[in-house]
Formats: structure tokens, sequence, C-alpha cells
């Protein structure tokens, strides 16, 4: 058989990239198969561009539910292309499930091959979604994997405190934020949100409001915990300026970091809403869950069975001072393996192998394909304006014309060709 050209798209680099070089290993060697990673969604003309040049049998994208997913699932299918999702978001709050997959919409011509990370997604996706079985495939979580099987190549935590000049002697207390969000204006057009826009704006503003609240606790922990290193990890789809704004001389930002690097450093993390609880419980990282405005308590998901939910400043002080001396609780231990086996299929390294089985299962030829350009004179003139003065000064400028054009997520995001 022909040799399978593969890419893999790249949505954010600090979020994704990790896990897809992961899978693109798997299918090199398992496949044989030529593979590229493809950077970013955040530049759709230079994703159309690389695809064309690169023309590529099998395309790995991350979701197939908002607009510019769904149109990149459109011209790939058109194009002739096996389109595979492989979920960036492996765990969702459950009570927004039915509009985070749409009922409205439909999904299944817009995807070959859908891997899920466990049976909890995959009975969503059957019962929420016009998915068939044949389409659905429980995986594992490659990003999971990474966390299982490389543990002990994470960065140690002298090497990240020297990195980030955090004082070695102090205990750590991270916070890891996950207060990104979508604006009224985005909600209001985008496809994905068609019939639950007023669930998503009351979704997202609980971000906005929570993000708010916790700025205001920050520099009091810092305050109140003087001989700790207080660390905000900013989710990587946020915005850290706010944080960076915030002077003590023990809380620290580190925005531009991998989460598997801070993994060794941690005493204890808290969370509001966040996956990475999960990936903490896996490497027995005590977690605590703080939500400071109880109106939103009804969106938090199940993450709270796995570590006490704390709804007050003294409660979490409390929490804090107790949690870092001893162990959480037998029922929150007991919780949290429940919890990775109803969402985790297997956390044993072998998801990449499970993927490029099921593709050499089911691609018994390589297909045909045909990129149409789908790019113009506009990105041509990007492109020779890159040559001339670099990918961050020519993304600056393109703002100047584009307003609205998020030139520092493009730049942060780029792969190079």
């Amino acid at each position: 058989m022909k040799k399978l050209k593969i890419a893999l798209i790249c949505g954010h680099v600090h979020r994704e990239l990790p896990s897809l070089k992961y899978v693109a290993r798997s299918l090199k060697k398992d496949l044989d198969a030529d593979v590229k990673i493809i950077g970013s969604l955040a530049e759709t003309q230079r994703t159309s561009y690389l695809l064309k040049k690169f023309s590529p049998h099998v395309v790995f994208i991350s979701q197939i539910q908002e607009e510019v997913t769904r149109n990149l699932a459109e011209y790939l299918h058109n194009s002739g292309a096996v389109i595979c999702v492989l979920t960036v978001e492996i765990t969702y709050a459950k009570k927004n499930i039915d509009w985070y997959f749409n009922k409205r919409l439909s999904y299944t011509n817009l995807v070959d091959f859908f891997f899920v990370a466990g049976e909890e997604m995959y009975q969503d996706l059957l019962n929420i979604t016009d998915l068939k079985k044949s389409q659905l495939f429980m995986v594992g979580s490659p990003k999971m994997d990474l966390n299982f099987m490389e543990a002990k190549k994470f960065m140690k935590r002298a090497v990240f405190m020297k990195k980030h000049g955090i004082d070695l002697k102090r205990k750590n207390l991270f916070i890891y934020t996950t207060f990104f969000g979508r604006s009224e204006n985005y909600i209001n057009k985008d496809e994905s949100f068609k019939g639950n826009t007023v669930r998503a704006k009351r979704f997202y503003r609980a971000f906005r409001s929570t993000k708010k609240a916790y700025l205001k606790d920050l520099p009091k922990l810092a305050r109140d915990f003087p001989n700790f290193n207080v660390i905000v990890k900013p989710h990587p789809l946020e915005d850290d300026r706010a944080y960076n704004k915030i002077k003590t001389n023990n809380l620290y930002v580190v925005q531009n970091e991998s989460f598997n690097n801070t993994l060794d450093s941690v005493d204890l993390a808290l969370h509001w809403n966040s996956t990475v609880s999960t990936e903490c419980w896996i490497q027995g990282k005590k977690t605590v869950q703080y939500s400071p405005i109880r109106t939103y308590n009804d969106m938090l998901s199940e993450f709270r069975v796995g570590n006490p939910l704390l709804g007050t400043y003294p409660s979490l002080v409390k929490a804090i001072r107790k949690y870092t001396t001893v162990g959480l609780e037998k029922k929150y231990l007991e919780a949290q393996m429940n919890y990775l086996r109803n969402w985790y299929y297997k956390t044993d390294g072998k998801s990449g192998e499970r993927i490029a089985r099921v593709l050499s299962k089911k691609i018994t030829k390589v297909p045909k394909v045909s990129y149409p350009q789908r790019y113009g004179l506009v990105y041509a003139a990007i492109r020779l304006l890159e040559k001339l003065v670099g990918v961050k000064l020519s993304r600056q400028m393109i703002s100047l014309v584009k307003p609205n054009y998020r030139w520092r997520f493009a730049v942060n995001n780029y792969l190079p060709e």
C-alpha cells in the first residue's frame, strides 16, 4: 500500500503539542506513515496552505463543535481526506454536556473516526449526538498517557524552582486556573452555541466572575501564607496579564510552562473546575477545589467528589493548613479512582498504539485526495511579510489592519513548516 500521509492539527502549542507528538510517534512507528504536525487553527489560511502543500490522506483535528473546525472538517471531507477527532477536552461539566455537544447540530458527516478517552464520553456521544458506534473508538487519552509514562522525565522540583526564581526551601501551593472564555458576541454568532446562547453566556459569565474572586483572594493567600510559594499556572487559553499585576514577594505566575513540568513541585494544588485535578490524582498529588461564588456551584462537575469543595476564604485557609500537612481522606481517594476508571479507558501508555491499530484495520487503501486552494493574495502577502520581518513582527503588523486579530495567540502557537 502507498505510504499514508497524516497531519495532526495543533490548536494550542502548550496545551496540545506534547500529546500530539506522542501520537505522531506511534503513527510513524506502527503505520510507517509520513506524519506532520501543523499549527495553528489561529490562522485558517495558513492551515489551508499547509494542508494543500502536504496533501495528507488522514487529518486529526481537536473537535467538530465550533464553526472554524466544522468548516475545516467540511474542507477536509470535500478534499477526500479521512477525518479523525482526537479531543482536547477529555472531560467536562456533565450538566452542560447537551450544549457542549449541541443536540441541534449534526456531527456524523464531519468525522470518520472519533477517538474518546473513556466510557463516560463514549456513552454521552452515543446518547446526545448523531455519531454512530462505528465512528466511536475508546482508546484512552494520550494526554493522560504522557502523565503516566513520562512522570520520571518531568522537570524536577529543584530545576523548576531555579528556572522561575522560586524559593526552594518553601512549600508550594499551586493554583491552576481555568478562567478563559468566549465573548458574548462570539457566542451569539458561532454555530456551536445555536439554541444555547443563554446557558453558554451564563457558563462563561461564571468564569469571569470567579476569576475576579480569585484575583481578590490571591494577594490574601500570599499574605496569609508568607512561608509558602503561591504559584499560579493559568490555563493555556487564559489571559494572564491580570495575575502579573499582583505584586507580592511570594506569588509567581508561570503562564508559558508545561503542566507536566509543574507536577513534581506540587505540595497542594488548588483549582476551580479543572481536569488538572485528575492529572494530579494520577500522580498522587493532593488537590482542593475552591468555589468562592456559590451561585455557580451547580456548574461544577464531578471533580468535586475527589477533593474537598470549599466555598469561603476562611475554609480555604483552613484546608490549606490541613492538607499541606496530612493526606486527603479515604473517601476522596476512592472517588478519585472511580472517576479515573470511568473517564479514562486506561492510563497504560498505549493510547497511541490503539489509535494506530484502528487506522490500520479500517483504512485498507490510501484515499485519493485533492485539496482545493482556500487562500488568496492576502495570505501570499503575509508569507512574504513573514520572510522579511519574522513571525512576531509580521503578526503585529497584521493587527494594525485587523484590530480583532489575536497576534499574541498566533505567535505563541506558531509551528514552523
